[in-house]
């Protein structure tokens, strides 16, 4: 009998419990916002009616419509039906354009005049030469060092805009940092059309650093409109830099070193 009497609780708690589950629990028409994070399979179809993150990955085996703000740390697959919304689908506005990098490397570079840096052993009076500072490979340029060196590289196929050079160089000394200068060009050339033997003239950048003997200075060159205007994807681009130091003597000789560690490219990619 008492063994009866505690089944018969226990069932009459397993019921109850039941109950509360079937009477509490949200249905996937009633999800509220919340944030999943690990993986998770649905089996049946999902409204979402407020914003919903995945922090992992999302399988839906029926159709899923969110009302509010979807949020993804990962990627979007569509196997079947694809992607829509309100108005009728995933539109290019509705996409973030994002910034890539194309990095050059420093024995790429050429020296007007004295041909691949990576065969210049030593730093000329006016040519540059790949020397360790402070055990960093870097293009150098000696005091009152003017020999320009050359990148070229096409344009990615997903260039839209933006394009612009940037060089992070530092120097031995500090004096008068305002009249470093780095001055530049770019050249064009298009696929079956006549040779760009005219650069476009760019204005000479000063760097972001007081202290280049002591911190990295980032220069950044942007192109005027009218160079920015004749660059597509698929051209060929060659950059020319040069020093155009006009520093006063800050120790045995005027002026100080440009020593330049990356050249990286950077433009908006359409996605």
């Amino acid at each position: 009998m008492k063994r009866f009497k505690v089944l018969a609780i226990m069932v009459a708690v397993i019921m109850l419990a039941g109950f509360a589950f079937f009477a509490y629990a949200e249905t996937p028409s009633t999800l509220k916002p919340t944030v999943w994070r690990a993986d998770h399979t649905f089996k049946f179809d999902v409204d979402f009616d407020g914003p919903v993150d995945f922090d992992d990955t999302a399988n839906f085996d029926g159709a899923v419509t969110i009302t509010s703000t979807l949020g993804v740390t990962g990627l979007i697959t569509a196997s079947t039906g694809g992607i829509t919304d309100v108005t009728g689908g995933v539109t290019a506005g509705e996409i973030a354009d994002v910034t890539r990098t194309v990095t050059f490397p420093l024995t790429g570079a050429y020296v007007d005049g004295m041909g691949p840096i990576s065969g210049l052993t030593a730093v000329y009076p006016t040519s540059p030469s790949i020397t360790a500072v402070d055990s960093i490979p870097k293009i150098n340029w000696a005091s009152g060092g003017v020999s320009p060196i050359a990148f070229s590289f096409v344009v990615p196929q997903d260039h839209t805009s933006s394009l612009a050079f940037r060089l992070l160089a530092s120097s031995n000394t500090d004096t008068t940092p305002a009249s470093w200068l780095i001055d530049w060009e770019v050249y064009v050339n298009h696929v079956d059309t006549a040779f760009d033997a005219a650069a476009f003239d760019q204005a000479a950048v000063t760097g972001s650093s007081s202290t280049p003997s002591t911190k990295n200075s980032e220069f950044v060159f942007t192109p005027d409109a009218t160079a920015a205007a004749d660059i597509a994807s698929g051209d060929t681009v060659t950059v020319r830099f040069w020093p155009a130091d006009t520093r006063l003597p800050g120790g045995p000789s005027p002026g100080g070193t440009t020593e330049v560690s990356s050249v990286q490219a950077r433009y908006t990619a359409v996605q």
